[in-house]
């Protein structure tokens, strides 16, 4: 997925991984990289390409649903 691929968190910072990934998906968003409502990848499959766990995933994903 376009985009996605950028994706880079910091594990020596004080933001949560969750919250990390959340800002820079909703950044991508705001800025049009990815289209509101597009189908995000599978939560098994980010997990394995940022190597974080999925609970991580499923907390940036819940997140982002609730912000809309």
């Amino acid at each position: 997925m376009k985009g996605i691929e950028s994706i880079q968190l910091d594990r020596d910072s004080c933001v949560p991984l969750y919250r990390q990934l959340f800002l820079q998906i909703e950044e991508m968003i705001k800025g049009g990289i990815l289209e509101e409502g597009s189908r995000l990848p599978a939560i098994r499959k980010l997990a394995e390409q940022l190597g974080v766990n999925t609970v991580t995933i499923v907390s940036a994903y819940k997140l982002l649903e609730q912000q809309g």
